[in-house]
């Protein structure tokens, strides 16, 4: 006789499985999403800061290797990391700075149109505008290079970036003199005397224009040598970043 085939039991209990599963896959995400808000803030500054270092062409880890970036690399962290060395102290180096364009500026002592000051940003060379520019004019003399000759021995004894800041009175332009406003004056007289220092041998990659008009008096404007005053060209020998430091 043939033997029956079983017939298969239903199991009532076969979704418990499905659901156990289901509980445990909803675990595991509560716990990545715990574990996502609690991540490591250092940590994580410390790895953004090392990124940031790579890509900007930092070599790791103190080597200066000439490196061809093919190799295992290595992320930098809060142990490993080391600060560049300062050559110089600030004092030192701003002091320097000051000394030589002190030195060389003399020679514009008798025009009495030139002066000196340190700022925090840098070594401020103030040239009185009336020793190049008619009254609203952006045009440069013909003996501009001479003239300009000294603040271009300072820039080629220094590696400091030069900033070249434009500034007028608060006196309303003519319309007749093909400016506008004093922000486009100053920024042309900026940019003129920045190519005459480039001309004299200044590499222009250390050269940059800034035009400020009226808004920076160093004296009242309501009087005729006030104004004349605030009528400059300041040509700022910028400290480096190390030199800022105390």
């Amino acid at each position: 006789m043939k033997k029956k085939p079983e017939v298969e039991k239903d199991n009532a209990e076969r979704w418990t499985l499905t659901y156990l599963d289901m509980i445990t896959l909803l675990f595991c995400f509560f716990v990545v999403l715990y574990a996502m808000g609690k991540v490591d803030v250092q940590k994580y500054e410390a790895l953004a800061g090392s990124l940031n270092s790579v890509f900007q062409g930092a070599k790791a880890d103190q080597g200066e290797g000439a490196g061809s970036g093919v190799g295992e690399g290595k992320v930098i962290t809060e142990k490993n990391q080391t600060k560049p060395e300062v050559p110089m102290q600030s004092k030192a180096a701003r002091s320097r700075v000051y000394d030589k364009a002190y030195d060389i500026i003399q020679s514009y002592k008798a025009q009495d149109k030139v002066k000196i000051r340190q700022e925090q940003r840098g070594v401020v060379v103030q040239v009185g505008a009336d020793l190049f520019f008619a009254p609203g004019k952006a045009d440069l003399p013909a003996n501009a290079g001479s003239a300009l000759m000294p603040i271009a021995s300072i820039a080629n004894s220094l590696s400091n970036d030069i900033q070249v800041e434009g500034h007028t009175d608060a006196t309303t332009v003519d319309p007749g003199a093909g400016f506008a406003t004093n922000w486009e004056l100053s920024a042309q007289r900026a940019i003129n005397v920045v190519q005459v220092l480039e001309e004299l041998g200044v590499k222009p990659g250390r050269l940059s224009a800034a035009a400020f008009g009226d808004t920076r008096p160093l004296a009242s404007n309501d009087t005729p040598e006030g104004r004349a005053y605030n009528r400059r060209i300041d040509v700022v020998f910028l400290f480096n970043p190390q030199d800022m430091k105390e």
